[in-house]
């Protein structure tokens, strides 16, 4: 939850960091973790044109299987809503 109001309320440059750790280890999938699809969501919401890029892009390489999990599939939701008009 902190993570997530750290996004909605400061500037796109200033939670860049959380961008960075979770998309850090792109193997691990933070778009399948409980939490961190939650944060992903923020960011797709707040961030800035770069940051959802970096963000969307490892999302559609696995987006099959994205649809089809438990959390990943509000990941495919939110980059249909909120991603760039290349990854919609």
């Amino acid at each position: 939850f902190v993570l997530q109001k750290c996004v909605t309320t400061l500037r796109p440059e200033a939670f860049q960091f959380i961008v960075d750790e979770l998309m850090g280890d792109v193997a691990s999938c933070p778009a399948k973790h409980k939490f961190a699809c939650r944060v992903l969501q923020r960011v797709m919401e707040h961030g800035s044109p770069a940051q959802l890029e970096v963000v969307g892009e490892p999302i559609l390489t696995e987006i099959a299987d994205l649809c089809r999990h438990p959390y990943g599939n509000y990941m495919v939701q939110h980059i249909l809503s909120h991603g760039l008009p290349s990854q919609q």
